[in-house]
C-alpha cells in the first residue's frame, strides 16, 4: 500500500464471506464510502473451466485468471498476514467477474478499513 494512505485501524473489522454463486457479476462484499476493503485470503473454486476476474467496483484488479483441468480448477491466494488485495477507491465492492457464468465456491477473509 502507498505510503500516503492512511487507515483507522481500530476500525477494522474482520469478516469471513462464503462464496456460493454462478452469476456473471459476484459481490462477495458491499462496501460503504469512506471504507475500503482488505483481502488476506482467498479460496476460489470452479465446478467448470472458466474465468474469472477479480474487481474493486468496475476497476479491474487482475486479468482474467483461467480455471481449467490443465491449471486445476481451485486457488487460493495468501500473502503472510499481509493483503493480496486491497479496493482502489473509497466505497468500491469487491467482485468476481465471472464471464463463463460458472459455479464458483470458496470463501475471502477481508477487513473493511476507514479512510481518512
Amino acid at each position: 500500500m502507498a505510503g500516503s494512505d492512511t487507515f483507522a485501524l481500530a476500525a477494522m473489522n474482520a469478516v469471513p464471506v462464503p462464496i456460493d454463486s454462478a452469476a456473471a457479476s459476484i459481490t462477495v462484499r458491499s462496501v460503504s464510502v469512506g471504507r475500503l476493503f482488505l483481502v488476506f485470503d482467498l479460496f476460489l473454486q470452479v465446478e467448470a473451466d472458466g474465468d474469472l476476474q477479480l474487481k474493486s467496483g468496475s476497476s479491474n484488479m487482475t486479468g482474467p485468471i483461467q480455471f481449467t483441468t490443465a491449471t486445476a480448477r481451485e486457488r487460493s491466494w495468501q500473502n503472510g498476514g499481509f493483503p493480496v488485495f486491497r479496493g482502489i477507491a473509497s466505497g468500491d465492492d469487491f467482485i468476481i467477474g465471472n464471464a463463463s457464468a460458472v459455479q464458483v465456491n470458496g470463501w475471502a477473509l477481508l477487513y473493511e478499513v476507514e479512510t481518512r
